[in-house]
């Protein structure tokens, strides 16, 4: 219910609401490796089948629970019409493959597959002074030139007023508390 008032809300005051989410995503959900890596990766709605297509996926990842909700190719491939997908923090899958001194040409074949899943692909740039996440976006803005894929920049927020912080630390200790129980 927080999605329609939040809806609701920015069109009574003018604001294009964007509704969307951060998932985990895998190649495939049916590998139950323990170190089967699982990675960050945006999705947003641009229209009602991308709205329908996010809650699909989200109930997806819950039934594909291994340790964590995650998506794999198969889901995206079956959910990504109307949706607009994005490389993700230094968390997603073509930030950690830059980390891990992948073969460019391995990037580039993930690049292609995360387009092919999704109405539009974004390569995600952040802002930082972390000396990793300038390497990864320095390779991005190259990336995106030889695969034709555009930029878009954004940062990681986890809320919005200062007083919520401490919620904010409560809310990732139970989550991280749960994660290592699994």
């Amino acid at each position: 219910m927080a999605v329609i008032e939040f809806y609701t809300q920015c069109k009574k005051n003018g604001i294009k609401p964007i509704i969307g989410m951060e998932a985990y995503y895998t190649p495939d959900c049916e590998v139950r490796d323990k170190d089967n890596r699982y990675d960050h990766l945006i999705l947003l709605a641009t229209n009602a089948v991308g709205y329908k297509n996010l809650k699909m996926l989200a109930t997806y990842s819950q039934k594909h629970f291994y340790s964590k909700p995650r998506l794999d190719d198969e889901a995206l491939r079956l959910y990504g019409e109307g949706i607009i997908g994005a490389s993700a923090c230094i968390g997603g899958t073509i930030p950690q493959m830059i980390l891990a001194k992948e073969p460019m040409a391995v990037i580039k074949e993930t690049v292609t597959l995360f387009k092919s899943l999704f109405d539009e692909f974004y390569l995600e740039l952040q802002p930082s002074s972390d000396p990793q996440q300038v390497i990864i976006n320095k390779y991005l803005v190259s990336l995106a030139s030889s695969t034709n894929t555009n930029l878009i920049i954004t940062t990681d927020v986890h809320r919005i007023e200062q007083e919520d912080m401490e919620a904010h630390q409560a809310f990732i200790s139970i989550v991280t508390e749960g994660i290592r129980s699994n």
